[in-house]
């Protein structure tokens, strides 16, 4: 029987241990609305994964996120380029309002982030990677984040992810509302329009318990190929702004 250490979580997250991988995974939504339900990232809305291996068309909408611009000048984007194998990661030199092709194909970009800036430190504008032939946006930095604050996540079929714990928030505004969150994941994800089952739901409320932090006492274990995601739904009223992440460890099988 293998016994679970804190010293491990320090381990893996350090790169130590060959094979495990530590994952965070969070994301913001802060415009939720009672018409429908919307995944926990920064494009709002649903997400919805490109529907097939593209390469993604990176621009902002502000001229000066480019190479000798004020704002971002480089990023970093995580992704998957098919279903079968491990995550990639590729540098993108930008060009603010002029599209830059990606070099490689991808089923999902689930992280970006800015490595270089100007005078700004940040990103000026919007950064999207836009799939090249169905024109899917699979991820976004918003301005001023300099990282993408996606609640979404895939793992390929070599891989299993361990959640250790789901954490959600909703953000106390003027208005009182309340608020339900799910956990949700898909193992067909290839699937132009996939079957997503739901693993928890927690309900938030304004006036009342406005954050929960569940941990997983025996770890829940997720198969690859897999989109895990968080969602909200059953909104009160227009305009909450939900916060929402999960912990754990992605491990070669």
């Amino acid at each position: 029987m293998t016994i679970w250490r804190p010293l491990d979580g320090v381990l893996i997250s350090s790169g130590q241990i060959p094979g495990y991988l530590a994952v965070n995974k969070f994301g913001r939504n802060p415009d939720v609305d009672t018409a429908a339900a919307e995944d926990v990232w920064d494009g709002g809305g649903t997400w919805a994964a490109p529907t097939g291996a593209q390469t993604h068309d990176i621009v902002s909408t502000d001229a000066n996120d480019t190479s000798g611009g004020t704002g971002a000048r480089t990023i970093m984007l995580f992704g998957l380029t098919d279903w079968t194998s491990g995550e990639v990661a590729e540098v993108i030199t930008l060009n603010g309002t002029t599209p830059v092709s990606t070099i490689n194909n991808y089923v999902i970009i689930h992280r970006m982030q800015v490595l270089t800036a100007g005078s700004g430190r940040t990103n000026a504008g919007d950064i999207t990677a836009t799939a090249s032939f169905d024109s899917t946006v699979t991820a976004q930095i918003t301005a001023g984040k300099a990282q993408t604050l996606m609640c979404i996540y895939g793992l390929p079929s070599s891989s299993q992810l361990v959640l250790t714990d789901i954490y959600v928030s909703l953000t106390k505004k003027s208005t009182t509302g309340s608020i339900d969150t799910e956990l949700l994941v898909t193992s067909n994800p290839d699937d132009f329009d996939p079957v997503y089952r739901s693993l928890s739901r927690f309900g938030l409320s304004t006036s009342g318990t406005s954050s929960q932090t569940v941990p997983y006492t025996t770890p829940h274990a997720i198969n690859g190929p897999a989109i895990v995601k968080i969602r909200a739904l059953d909104a009160s009223v227009n305009n909450l702004d939900i916060v929402a992440g999960f912990n754990g460890v992605l491990m070669d099988t």
